[in-house]
C-alpha cells in the first residue's frame, strides 16, 4: 500500500502504531554487526510477544479481549504495535550507547575535526529538505525511490554517528544537535512510522502539491472552507474515520473507544453499530445526515453507494471525476449549529477543535445549539459572560441567548489537563535525573 500522509486508498490503521526511525535502523544494524545478542534479548523477546498479539493469530487475542468489558471497549489487537515501538526504543538506546562507547583511534580524531563541520551541514540540509516536503503536502517518494531515499538518510545519519564518536568540543555539540534535529525531522515528516511506499510505479508527479491525496483540489478546498460541516464515508468506500482528524476535518463516525451510551443509542435509531465504536452511515437517510450536520460524502468507483450518489438529485459531484475519491455535496445539508426554533442568523467566526465562536442575531432570542456531544469539560459564554450549557436533542448542547446581536462561545477544557501536565513535567525531571546517574553494576554490550 502507498502510506504517504493523506494517501488514497487509505492505509491500514495498524501502521499508525509502529515507528522505526533512523536511530532505530542504525542501532539495529549496529547490533546485528556486533553479533552480541544477550543485551538485546529482553526487548527482542518482548517485541516478539507484542507482534504475536498484534497479528492476532486465529483471532485468539480478540476472543480473549472480548471476555473483559473494559478491554473490549478500549483495546484492539494492533495496539500491541505500540509495545514493539517501545522495545525498538530500548534496542536503540542500547545500540547507540554501545556504539558511542567505542574507542577512538588517532586517525579518527584527526578526521573528526574537519568532518564534523561537513557532516553537520549535510544533516541539517537533509532535515530542512524533509521538513519542506512535509510542509508542502508530504509527497515523499514511492516504490523503489522510497527505499533509496531511506538508504541515503540512513547513510547520512550513520556518518554523523561515526564522526560524533571521534569529534570533541564545540564541533561535537553542534553535530549532536544536528543528529537530533534530523531524527526529529524524520519523525515529523513521516508521522508515527517510517513509511515505505510499495505502490506500483512512481506516482509522485501525479499528486497535488497541497490537499489530500486521492481527492481533487476543488473538492478539498470545499471541504476545508466548510470544515464546520461533517463528512461521511460511504461504507468501505471512503477514508477511515481516524484520517479526518489528521486533516483537520470532522466526521460523526469517529473512532472513539469510549463512546457515551447516549450517543450510541442516538445513532442506533438509524443504524446498528458494527463494533463497539464503529458504524456505517446510512447515506440514503437524509434525516440522519441532517441531524449529524453532514454536508459531504466521500466514495470511490464501485463502492456501495457510488452509483446512487451519482444519480441522486440531492447530491452533486465536486470537481472533475479524475481522482481516486469522489466527493459529493449533500444539497439539503443542515449546519451543525443554529437557533433551535430557526428564528435567527448565525455565523461561525472561529472554529478550533476546542473552541467554537459564533456571531448570532435574533429578534426574540432563544436557544442556540451546537451539534457537539455534551461531555464533561464543555462550557459556554455569551458576550464574555458564562452561561449554563443545556442538553439538546438527547446528546448535543445548547445555550440560552437573548434578543439582539451577541458573540457565543463554546469551549472545551479538560479539568485534568494542568495536573496531568504537572505530573508529566515532574516525571520527565525524575527521568532526566535518573539518566544522569550511572547505576552500580551497569554493563555494556560486549
Amino acid at each position: 500500500f502507498d502510506a504517504n500522509p493523506g494517501a488514497g486508498p487509505p492505509y491500514p490503521s495498524d501502521v499508525l502504531y509502529l515507528y522505526l526511525g533512523l536511530p532505530a535502523l542504525f542501532a539495529i544494524g549496529w547490533a546485528l554487526g556486533r553479533r552480541t545478542w544477550r543485551p538485546y534479548a529482553q526487548p527482542v523477546a518482548a517485541a516478539a510477544v507484542c507482534l504475536v498479539m498484534a497479528t492476532n493469530p486465529g483471532r485468539l487475542v480478540y476472543r480473549l479481549v472480548m471476555q473483559v468489558p473494559l478491554l473490549e471497549q478500549s483495546l484492539q489487537s494492533y495496539n500491541f504495535y505500540e509495545g514493539v515501538a517501545a522495545m525498538a526504543a530500548l534496542v536503540t538506546a542500547l545500540g547507540v550507547d554501545d556504539f558511542l562507547a567505542g574507542a577512538r583511534t588517532a586517525s579518527q580524531k584527526a578526521r573528526g575535526r574537519w568532518l564534523a563541520l561537513v557532516v553537520t551541514a549535510a544533516l541539517a540540509g537533509w532535515a530542512m529538505r524533509q521538513l519542506w516536503i512535509w510542509g508542502h503536502g508530504g509527497r515523499f517518494r514511492s516504490g523503489t525511490g522510497s527505499l533509496v531515499e531511506t538508504a541515503v538518510a540512513l547513510v547520512l545519519f550513520s556518518a554523523g554517528m561515526w564522526v560524533l564518536r571521534a569529534a570533541a568540543g564545540t564541533g561535537r555539540a553542534w553535530l549532536a544537535a544536528a543528529l537530533l534535529i534530523m531524527a526529529l525531522a524524520d519523525y515529523k515528516g513521516f508521522g508515527a512510522n517510517r513509511r515505505f511506499n510499495t505502490v506500483d510505479g512512481d506516482v509522485d508527479n501525479l499528486q497535488n502539491p497541497v490537499g489530500i491525496r486521492g481527492i481533487n483540489l476543488t473538492a478539498y478546498e470545499a471541504l476545508w472552507t466548510n470544515r464546520q460541516f461533517r463528512i461521511a464515508s460511504d461504507e468501505r468506500g471512503g477514508p477511515n474515520s481516524t484520517d479526518y482528524r489528521l486533516w483537520g476535518l470532522a466526521t460523526p463516525q469517529g473512532f472513539d473507544p469510549f463512546l457515551p451510551r447516549a450517543y450510541h443509542d442516538f445513532i442506533e435509531q438509524w443504524v446498528p453499530f458494527d463494533s463497539n465504536r464503529e458504524f456505517r452511515m446510512a447515506i440514503r437517510n437524509e434525516e440522519m445526515l441532517r441531524e449529524l450536520g453532514v454536508r459531504y460524502v466521500i466514495t470511490h468507483e464501485g463502492a456501495a453507494n457510488a452509483a446512487w450518489l451519482a444519480a441522486s438529485p440531492s447530491f452533486r459531484l465536486l470537481g472533475p471525476d479524475d481522482s481516486f475519491y469522489r466527493v459529493y455535496e449533500f444539497l439539503r445539508a443542515k449546519a451543525p449549529y443554529g437557533w433551535v426554533d430557526g428564528g435567527g442568523a448565525a455565523r461561525p467566526v472561529g472554529w478550533l477543535p476546542e473552541r467554537r465562536t459564533f456571531q448570532v442575531d435574533s429578534e426574540r432570542g432563544g436557544r442556540f445549539f451546537l451539534a457537539e456531544e455534551l461531555l464533561a469539560g464543555w462550557s459556554a459564554s455569551v458576550d464574555g459572560h458564562a452561561q449554563a450549557v443545556e442538553r439538546w436533542n438527547r446528546v448535543f448542547q445548547a445555550v440560552a441567548v437573548g434578543p439582539g446581536t451577541h458573540t457565543v462561545v463554546f469551549e472545551y477544557r479538560a479539568d485534568g489537563l494542568l495536573p496531568g501536565a504537572a505530573a508529566g513535567i515532574v516525571a520527565a525531571a525524575v527521568l532526566a535525573w535518573a539518566a544522569a546517574r550511572k547505576p552500580k553494576g551497569y554493563c555494556k554490550p560486549r
